[in-house]
């Protein structure tokens, strides 16, 4: 998918979500010292070969330490034709508060390890480090469960020879609770 067409989405999904949800007067109920339990399906598009995108889940746990900046450890798994492969990474994350008390902007980043298996005639696994960066916006159904999308480039070192064959873009659709 070239980048034109998802930085087009994401700016459709911010103007929907800014013109279509009204401004509501309850604001979310956020401070430091809570805690976050999310999970998001994605779609997972390889900038080498978006022929081969496939659907992952996604699980995360975190702590705010302030009501904005939520720290956290997040687990990825992908499974598709004889392949598993899973992501865990610490992870940070800023909310931006916009005009609509319900509507945040967020932008983050992870760090961690990806373990891939493969069962094909010479079967193995292989350990990388891999980093992402992530932004997209988060709308609270109410005091403290929230909707989300977002967009993730995700890096792994020593996967590819250049930077398309080594890197992947992610959508990523979830709901957040926090505790």
């Amino acid at each position: 998918m070239p980048n034109w067409i998802r930085a087009l989405t994401l700016c459709s999904a911010l103007v929907l979500v800014h013109v279509v949800v009204p401004a509501q007067e309850s604001a979310p109920e956020l401070h430091a010292r809570l805690k976050e339990l999310a999970i998001s399906g994605t779609i997972n598009v390889p900038n080498s070969s978006p022929a081969d995108t496939e659907g992952v889940i996604s699980a995360r746990a975190g702590y705010y330490l302030t009501k904005r900046d939520i720290f956290g450890v997040d687990g990825t798994f992908f499974a598709y034709s004889r392949v598993t492969d899973f992501y865990t990474s610490g992870y940070y994350r800023r909310l931006i508060r916009i005009h609509n008390p319900r509507l945040f902007l967020f932008l983050g980043g992870a760090a961690g390890a990806n373990t891939l298996s493969y069962y094909y005639w010479n079967s193995g696994t292989g350990h990388k480090f891999f980093a992402d960066g992530e932004a997209g916006v988060r709308y609270y159904l109410g005091r403290k469960t929230a909707f989300e999308v977002g967009y993730k480039l995700i890096h792994i070192r020593g996967g590819g020879t250049d930077f398309a064959s080594s890197s992947s873009s992610m959508l990523t659709f979830g709901f957040s609770c926090a505790l």
